[in-house]
């Protein structure tokens, strides 16, 4: 009986370590594709993050896409 609480234990942990852990570092694929982008000259390019993403990722979300929007209208500034 004990040895099977415990393996429901284990399986329970891991389960909320896998699911916490995916919103910790599931964020950080779209901010390296975004700045990769930016790098390319692609200043178009908007992060979009999952509704399940942690709140403190949308505020560097933001101010990554203003970033964006700035270097836009500045190259659009300068082919004119």
């Amino acid at each position: 009986y004990c040895g099977a609480l415990f393996v429901l234990y284990v399986l329970l942990l891991a389960a909320v370590c896998v699911a916490y852990t995916h919103r910790l570092i599931g964020p950080l694929r779209p901010f390296a594709r975004h700045v990769e982008k930016l790098t390319a000259g692609d200043y178009a390019s908007r992060v979009r993050l999952r509704k399940g993403d942690l709140e403190l990722y949308a505020d560097y979300a933001e101010r990554l896409n203003e970033l964006a929007a700035r270097l836009e209208e500045k190259e659009k500034a300068g082919r004119a």
